[in-house]
């Protein structure tokens, strides 16, 4: 158990340092074609209520983070769409996912760099309790 989103910061950068590697990469070879993540609000609104999609992306390696977020967060409405960035994953999870009303302009395929890959899912609820 951790007490806070800090703690999980502590955690995160930890799992990777120095005198961790080869633990850490026993532990992620164990969890074969599985994936699970930890993202956190890069941009826009944390409540993904009236977010009727989830655009997932992975870059190509070597992108400009500051470009990414206006590039990705390029049409999203700020008050009810999200951008979010993974920071702790299991297996191989895409790296960022935009919760938005419509697929915004910045996370189309005619706007991505050459070697970005998107994919857009509908959400549905599974529960409304």
């Amino acid at each position: 158990m951790i007490d806070d989103w800090a703690a999980l910061g502590v955690l995160e950068e930890a799992a990777v340092s120095r005198g961790h590697t080869t633990a850490h990469d026993a532990v992620a070879a164990l969890a074969g074609t599985e994936t699970a993540a930890v993202y956190r609000l890069a941009e826009g609104s944390p409540d993904p209520g009236c977010a009727a999609v989830a655009v997932w992306v992975t870059p190509a390696g070597g992108h400009d983070r500051p470009v990414l977020a206006r590039l990705l967060g390029d049409g999203i409405d700020p008050s009810c769409d999200g951008l979010w960035e993974r920071c702790l994953v299991l297996g191989s999870a895409p790296r960022y996912c935009v919760l938005a009303g419509e697929t915004p302009a910045g996370a189309s395929a005619t706007r991505l760099p050459s070697g970005w890959s998107a994919a857009t899912v509908e959400r549905a609820p599974l529960w409304r309790g």
